[in-house]
C-alpha cells in the first residue's frame, strides 16, 4: 500500500513529498516511521525521531489526514490505509 508524505516549514527539504511503500498490509504509524527513517536519512532520524522512547520527538507534529496523532485513539499504533497522508510540521514559536 502507498501513503503520501509531506514535511512542512524546515522539514520541507529534508523530507520533501514522497510516496512510501509499505509492505504490511496492517502498517502502523509506527511502523510508518521505521520505513521512513529507513528510506531518507540519517538527519531525518536524528532530528525527527525520538531514539531514545520511540515515535517522534514531543515538540514535532505528526498529522495522519489532518489529525494529530495525539489526537487519535491507537496513537502511534493507529492503522493507516492506502492513499492516507502523514505530515510533518517542526516545532513553531512566535508572538
Amino acid at each position: 500500500m502507498q501513503i503520501q508524505v509531506k514535511g512542512y516549514l524546515t522539514y520541507r527539504e529534508l523530507i520533501g513529498t514522497r510516496n512510501v511503500e509499505l509492505s504490511a498490509p496492517k502498517a502502523t504509524l509506527q511502523d510508518c516511521l521505521q520505513v521512513l527513517a529507513g528510506e531518507i536519512s540519517d538527519e531525518f532520524r536524528t532530528q525527527v525521531l525520538d531514539l531514545e522512547g520511540g515515535g517522534v520527538q514531543p515538540h514535532i507534529a505528526l498529522l495522519l489526514n489532518g489529525q494529530h496523532y495525539r489526537h487519535l485513539p491507537e496513537g502511534l499504533d493507529t492503522q493507516v490505509q492506502a492513499g492516507d497522508q502523514l505530515a510533518f510540521f517542526p516545532p513553531i514559536a512566535g508572538g
